[in-house]
């Protein structure tokens, strides 16, 4: 009888790099909220908007602190402490995420293309400030590619889990397994 050996990659790298993804994505949000990454910020809101808007600060934290929490999300599709939740909830939770992200970038495609057709206008502070063509371009290779990205790796790391946890019955909870029954006291008397 042959064994045959093969390597498999792990099933949780997809979790693994959805919450390395999510990390840096949130950092690069909270640091652009204090005022780094000027330019991009330009090219996204425009020049007027970026310098000092509330509306747009807030929205630069708020996506920070998503992204966060997003990376505490992949981390428990991929970790034995994830399984401690009802099975459910991490799953919607990835497949939300994933839907999210993946919706927010093909809508923006779908919309650049339209206008591009001449079927909408786009009247955008950036497309007043850089034109068209340049907020196309910012907007399809800068800003749109990471939600993408973000977006299938949630995909993949919440189909692995879901086949995981299918597989395999969750970790046992100590605290939750029935007591054993106390030894009776020396010179008790014990019924048979």
């Amino acid at each position: 009888m042959t064994r045959r050996l093969t390597r498999r990659w792990p099933d949780t790298w997809a979790g693994h790099a959805a919450c390395g993804w999510a990390v840096l994505f949130g950092l690069a949000h909270i640091y652009a909220g204090f005022g780094g990454a000027r330019v991009i910020i330009e090219h996204s809101v425009g020049k007027e908007r970026a310098s000092g808007d509330s509306f747009v600060m807030v929205g630069l934290f708020g996506t920070g602190a998503l992204c966060l929490a997003a990376a505490a999300l992949a981390l428990a599709l991929t970790r034995p402490w994830g399984r401690v939740l009802p099975r459910w909830m991490p799953i919607v939770a990835g497949w939300t995420a994933a839907a999210v992200l993946i919706i927010h970038s093909l809508g923006a495609f779908v919309i650049l293309t339209l206008a591009g057709a001449d079927v909408i206008e786009l009247r955008t502070e950036a497309v007043r400030t850089f034109g068209f063509t340049e907020t196309v371009l910012w907007n399809v290779f800068v800003f749109e590619p990471p939600f993408l990205l973000g977006g299938t790796l949630f995909a993949l790391a919440t189909r692995a889990f879901t086949k995981r946890s299918a597989a395999s019955p969750a970790p046992a909870d100590p605290a939750a397994s029935p007591a054993t029954p106390a030894e009776p006291a020396p010179g008790a008397r014990t019924t048979p």
